[in-house]
């Protein structure tokens, strides 16, 4: 049930994604709608978390397709169809920049994200105590990553481990397992697939036999295959979200009635902040978000952390040196072990179900994003400096507006060259030809969503990245600039060539915008007197 609620929306989402944007001439706004997937009230009703890697996935289309300006509602899960409908039109016809709300009890909430110090974490001194009688287990216990965590575990007194993983342990991971094994503890290595339930059901039965019970789960299993939205197939989105979704569900379903001291999913930055390339994954992750939020409501332990990229163990290791320095750039800092363990252990003592763990500068991770400084969730987080720091390229855009019409495509073409050039890690004295195609000089998808969200910044104008896939070159990249940069000159054109076949615009022809909202109240009092016909 749960896999098939994920085609239903997610996999629904996505194809819808891709027939939009495939039409780059007619692009229209994107709603979407969930209900009661959103922790909004303390002692909300049971949450909808099959909905919530909707939430995850409409970040990243916000951030890879800003040009559909996608907006989700949540709307109330106490409400019947009829009247969650009636909060849906009101909704559509508010005309602010909110595009994350939730509707409880009429009233409209907007989602922000709220800073948490760790100096506030370190202030509650308490932290959990791990027990030497019980057993911990960790999901993805045999990468990097779960290593670390199984040393620091030992190092804060647990005897017994459980390291969970769907591959033999290779030689480093042997070799740490023996000297755990050296200070006293105990380290079983259980393989199997998280995704499976039977699997599951195994790994717990093993530690039932053991008699050493369960106190602690921290699922860390993941995979990764990013890809932009307009590439991506519903099979590669489904193997991603399938040892986070699926292992997490499971692990929940089969230890709910376990004492457990904590439930612990690592999350991403993805899911709460969106990451362009990496829907699949931010949707997966925003399911563990509300998992956690779930647990706690129905009074079991339950905390996920949005981790940003750790500098070791972590998915971000196995990058390329160019995505990861393309990382940096984006104002993203990497967590070290020590640091990023230090913050587990204030947290796993702490009364919250979602904490976002990431070492960032805000100025330049808003500045690279296209009206960085507009968004709504992430206000708290836009200085004025900011406000000045990411308007307009003015001096080349006025170096543009000043110049012949014939030397502004070469203008452009120059203005390209270095900036593609230094995405791209070229030497300043070596810029890329501007008739090669993108993908030959090294762009893949995730450096071309990148290279619009620069341009959309600095020359404060709106290309797809659709579009921009079209173009293929520098070239015709710049063409295709100039024309958006200065569309009242192609308006003239056209207006000298066709003028004789040019119609007189008849304004009664005009919706005016109450007309259209008036247009718009009547077709939902229509689908409402539907529902009340079928109620």
């Amino acid at each position: 049930e749960l896999e098939a609620a994920q085609e239903l929306g997610c996999a629904s989402v996505l194809y819808l994604v891709q027939a939009l944007v495939s039409n780059s001439k007619s692009i229209v706004p994107l709603w979407l709608v969930t209900q009661g997937t959103q922790n909004v009230e303390e002692n909300e009703p049971k949450l909808a978390v099959q909905q919530a890697p909707v939430w995850g996935l409409s970040r990243v289309i916000a951030l890879e397709h800003p040009e559909l300006k996608c907006k989700r509602v949540d709307l109330d899960p106490t409400r019947n169809s009829l009247e969650a409908l009636e909060a849906l039109g009101k909704e559509l016809l508010n005309p602010d920049d909110e595009d994350q709300i939730a509707i409880r009890g009429g009233v409209r909430y907007a989602a922000r994200l709220a800073r948490r110090t760790q100096k506030s974490l370190a202030d509650q001194k308490q932290q959990i105590a791990f027990t030497t009688e019980g057993s911990y287990l960790v999901t993805g216990g045999l990468g990097a990553l779960g290593l670390e965590l199984a040393q620091w575990m030992v190092k804060q007194g647990a005897r017994h481990l459980v390291l969970n993983g769907r591959r033999t342990p290779s030689q480093t991971a042997q070799e740490t397992i023996q000297q755990l094994e050296q200070t006293g503890a105990k380290v079983s290595v259980i393989l199997g697939d998280v995704s499976q339930k039977e699997d599951v059901a195994s790994i717990l039965e093993q530690i039932e036999a053991s008699q050493a019970p369960l106190r602690g789960v921290i699922h860390a299993a993941g995979f990764l295959d990013d890809g932009v939205l307009q590439q991506m197939s519903w099979e590669r989105f489904r193997k991603v979200m399938a040892p986070k979704l699926q292992g997490a569900w499971y692990l929940h379903e089969l230890t709910q009635k376990l004492p457990l001291d904590f439930f612990v999913c690592f999350s991403s930055i993805a899911s709460l902040l969106g990451s362009p390339g990496q829907g699949n994954y931010a949707a997966a992750n925003a399911f563990m978000d509300t998992l956690a939020d779930y647990r706690r409501s129905i009074g079991l332990p339950g905390l996920t952390i949005n981790w940003g990229a750790w500098a070791q163990g972590g998915m971000a290791s196995r990058l390329g040196s160019q995505h990861q320095n393309r990382l940096r750039t984006t104002g993203m800092n990497l967590i070290t072990p020590e640091k990023g363990l230090q913050v587990l252990g204030e947290l796993l003592s702490q009364p919250v179900s979602q904490v976002g763990v990431f070492p960032i500068n805000w100025s330049q991770f808003l500045g690279q994003l296209p009206g960085g400084d507009k968004i709504p969730f992430l206000e708290a987080f836009a200085s004025r400096k900011l406000q000045k720091e990411t308007t307009k390229d003015e001096k080349f855009l006025e170096q543009l507006a000043v110049a012949l019409e014939s030397e502004r495509n070469q203008i452009m073409t120059d203005y390209l060259q270095v900036k593609i050039g230094k995405l791209l890690g070229f030497a300043q004295s070596k810029l890329p030809n501007p008739e090669l195609g993108f993908f030959d000089m090294g762009m893949d998808s995730l450096l071309t969503v990148e290279l619009r969200n620069i341009l959309s910044s600095n020359l404060d104008c709106s290309i797809s990245a659709a579009k921009l896939f079209e173009t293929s070159n520098i070239q015709n990249l710049a063409e295709h600039l100039i024309t958006e940069i200065f569309p009242e000159e192609q308006d003239q054109e056209v207006e000298i060539n066709d003028s004789e076949n040019t119609p007189n615009l008849d304004f009664a022809q005009v919706k005016t915008e109450e007309k259209i909202d008036n247009a718009i109240a009547a077709e939902l009092q229509e689908i409402q007197n539907l529902l009340k016909e079928e109620n």
